[in-house]
């Protein structure tokens, strides 16, 4: 057992063979990613501030140029699918955190527009929202582990060629909404 100052971790059973550290690494982002989401959204939940989800609509909607962005582009870079996005902008509309504005150059196509009570949400939220971070992610990682993982996490990233997070904004460096 690895002994971590108060929680015991049994080592995993590991198949026989000796295995690539890669495929290990990428289980590992997956897993973290799932349990980390999971309980901060849970805990989101409970405090009555916005959901996690909501949360990411609307702080990908505050670092845009004008606050606002097409639905297709912010279905993008929130990874929610077409009708996803469509369904959570209409209820942050109604919310009147959000609102729709038709695209000037393209009938059919529509902007979501963060309001100033979508921009409070955000701002009442940040504090519980980075509570949670401190506490669920960055109090295992020292300050030099924590800039070497950010520093890894964007080479890969930039390094698969999908510019949609680029044209946005050149690099996500928080989800603070600043």
């Amino acid at each position: 057992m690895i002994v971590n100052s108060t929680v015991h971790i049994p080592q995993p059973t590991i198949p026989k063979g000796r295995p690539d550290s890669h495929h290990v690494a990428w289980r590992g982002l997956l897993t973290l990613h799932a349990v980390v989401t999971k309980q901060i959204a849970a805990e989101l939940d409970a405090s009555g501030t916005l959901s996690y989800n909501d949360y990411d609509v609307l702080v990908t909607l505050n670092e845009c140029p004008g606050r606002r962005l097409r639905l297709s582009e912010l279905a993008e870079l929130t990874l929610f699918s077409h009708s996803g996005i469509s369904r959570a902008v209409t209820r942050l509309e109604r919310e009147k955190l959000l609102r729709r504005e038709k695209c000037e150059t393209d009938g059919r196509g529509f902007y979501a527009a963060l309001t100033k009570a979508g921009r409070q949400a955000l701002l009442d939220t940040w504090p519980r929202y980075k509570e949670l971070i401190e506490e669920k992610f960055a109090s295992q990682l020292s300050a030099s582990e924590a800039e070497m993982m950010g520093e890894l996490m964007h080479r890969v990233t930039a390094s698969l060629g999908d510019h949609s997070f680029h044209h946005v904004f050149p690099r996500r460096l928080t989800d603070e909404p600043i």
